[in-house]
């Protein structure tokens, strides 16, 4: 990604809309280049042609400089082009541009969030290089032993002290709805993510891992695909798209979080279903294992439910 590729991309934003950093450098061909794109719109060289004025932070907000002047030069640009501006903020839900088919060139968000993490190898050996990564609030602890670099931070910072670095960061209140993990899962979303790996989001507390696997279904409710990795396993949602268990882990199960579901069928494994029910009220799913040799396949017609993929 070169600074005309960004170019290029801020030209696609049509007038009554805007994109964020992020979006810019996921059209030039980077998704981590966020920054790179702010550098280059602030040497823009054509802003007559160019109009960086257009680009906002992934909270709406407006610069503090670049070409066009600063925020007041950059709001009343803004308006002329019907957009509304209220304290230097855009509504990214009306404005934000939808660059249909270009969100093929996203790539995965890896989400860290704090909870401990023992076998960082295993973790480790599951981060690709082109991951755009997020870290939530103390999940910033796990970026030295995993040996990565977060692009984006999200916290309210009430258990980890701000780095106050040149990484994008949005702060948030610590009072609020949303957890940390919960608005990196949205941001994710809203950037337009098709593919998540959540670590750092199970153990400690039995109300947060909860709370996060229900992030798996809002994520798979949005039509993406996500899986959390722990120390024992690995975790997705199985639905009415076959789910694929091979004999290297060492168990299986599959537990109601989201109502009864039905039309349930596992074949290629020690305890297979047919046409089968499983609700939160009797575990029948726990600890299943796969054939020897064999690929067990799971199917849910009716509802949704957690799939556990135990490693050996």
């Amino acid at each position: 990604m070169n600074y005309d590729d960004i170019y290029e991309a801020v030209k696609k934003i049509p007038r009554g809309k805007v994109a964020t950093y992020g979006q810019i450098a996921s059209l030039a061909g980077n998704p981590k280049g966020a920054r790179a794109v702010g550098n280059a719109l602030h040497r823009n060289p054509s802003p007559d042609t160019v109009p960086c004025y257009r680009v906002v932070n992934s909270a709406g907000k407006l610069s503090g400089r670049f070409a066009f002047g600063g925020p007041e030069i950059q709001a009343e640009l803004l308006e002329n082009d019907g957009i509304e501006v209220i304290d230097h903020t855009v509504d990214l839900k009306k404005y934000l541009a939808d660059f249909e088919g270009e969100n093929e060139k996203m790539k995965r968000s890896l989400i860290v969030a704090g909870a401990d993490i023992g076998d960082y190898g295993r973790i480790k050996s599951r981060i690709e290089p082109d991951d755009f990564i997020i870290c939530c609030d103390s999940g910033l602890k796990h970026c030295a032993p995993l040996g990565i670099e977060p692009d984006l931070i999200i916290g309210d910072f009430d258990s980890w002290e701000n780095p106050g670095s040149d990484t994008e960061t949005i702060v948030l209140p610590v009072i609020k709805d949303d957890t940390d993990s919960a608005f990196a899962v949205k941001e994710a979303l809203k950037r337009g993510f098709e593919d998540f790996l959540l670590i750092g989001v199970f153990g400690g507390r039995l109300d947060h891992t909860l709370g996060n696997i229900g992030l798996l279904l809002a994520i798979d409710s949005a039509g993406k695909k996500a899986t959390a990795l722990d120390d024992f396993s690995e975790v997705t949602i199985a639905g009415s798209e076959p789910s694929y268990i091979t004999d290297d882990f060492g168990f299986f199960s599959l537990l109601s979080v989201d109502g009864v579901a039905g039309e349930i069928t596992i074949t290629g494994a020690k305890y297979p279903l047919e046409n089968a029910s499983i609700g939160a009220d009797f575990p029948l799913g726990v600890s299943n294992e796969v054939l020897p040799g064999e690929t067990a396949c799971v199917t849910v017609g009716k509802g949704r439910l957690a799939l556990f993929r135990i490693f050996k």
